[in-house]
């Protein structure tokens, strides 16, 4: 038996320090799985866009793709290189309709 109040004392602090520390250990390895499980995610993702955008670069999906800043020349007015090209088509609408991938799958299927 532990009588004397300093024995306690010592063996209380020796043991909340070992709980402290063990408990930011594990704290740390936490966040070190969130941030391992962030980077993960991240990579899939981009594994994914890409993925995306190389198949929306075939000519099957040339309705569907969204509008880009080298087909709508009013979408990029800020752009200093083609301002000579804006002038000289200045009133001149886009004749691109945009397209569901749904409707280009059908075309293909069809033809």
């Amino acid at each position: 038996d532990l009588d004397h109040p300093y024995g306690v004392g010592v063996l209380v602090s020796s043991v909340t320090f070992l709980i402290i520390f063990r408990a930011n250990y594990g704290y740390q390895r936490y966040w070190e799985a969130c941030g391992a499980l962030h980077h993960f995610m991240s990579k899939w993702m981009d594994a994914t866009i890409h993925t995306a955008v190389f198949h929306l670069q075939n000519k099957h999906y040339d309705g569907a793709r969204p509008p880009n800043f080298f087909d709508h020349d009013e979408l990029n007015q800020l752009n200093l290189t083609r301002a000579r090209k804006r002038n000289d088509e200045k009133n001149k609408p886009s004749e691109r309709r945009l397209k569901s991938v749904y409707d280009c799958e059908k075309e293909v299927t069809e033809v």
